[in-house]
């Protein structure tokens, strides 16, 4: 689970973009309501910019406590034909999500889900491993609730 969580977490360091640098600013300095609008109006303007959708979901999810706004978002980024790293980004950052709030239904689907489409990955054994604790937790009746 360690091993999966750095992992998870090493895939957080996309790089500034000059488009997102004044929504990125009003989020360093502590305006969420504002940050949240501008990234919104700008996904409106530029639809297919799931770069803004990720950063607007880490939003949601670290400063507005909306963790089903970033759920929805990282989702939107999947469906919108997102590049390799957006799409294993996203994924990512739902399994970090299910586990944090405890969603261990969606959890093990999602885990699944990269085990099987990233086969062979370090990644997608580290998904596979979880699982199978997650599994095992299951059956020993130890499991948290869904």
């Amino acid at each position: 689970a360690r091993v999966f969580a750095t992992m998870v977490y090493a895939g957080g360091n996309l790089p500034p973009t000059p488009e997102h640098s004044a929504h990125e600013s009003l989020v360093a300095r502590g305006f969420y309501t504002e940050a949240i609008a501008a990234y919104r109006t700008h996904v409106a303007e530029n639809p297919a910019d799931n770069l803004a959708r990720l950063k607007l979901a880490a939003v949601y999810r670290d400063h507005a406590g909306d963790p089903l706004a970033a759920e929805q978002l990282f989702l939107e980024v999947r469906r919108n034909q997102p590049t390799e790293r957006e799409e294993v980004f996203a994924s990512n950052m739902l399994i970090e999500l299910y586990r944090t709030t405890g969603r261990r239904d969606r959890l093990r689907v999602e885990l699944a889900r990269f085990a099987d489409r990233y086969r062979g990955s370090r990644g997608a054994r580290a998904a596979a491993e979880l699982l199978r604790e997650i599994r095992a937790e299951d059956r020993s009746g130890s499991g948290g609730p869904e």
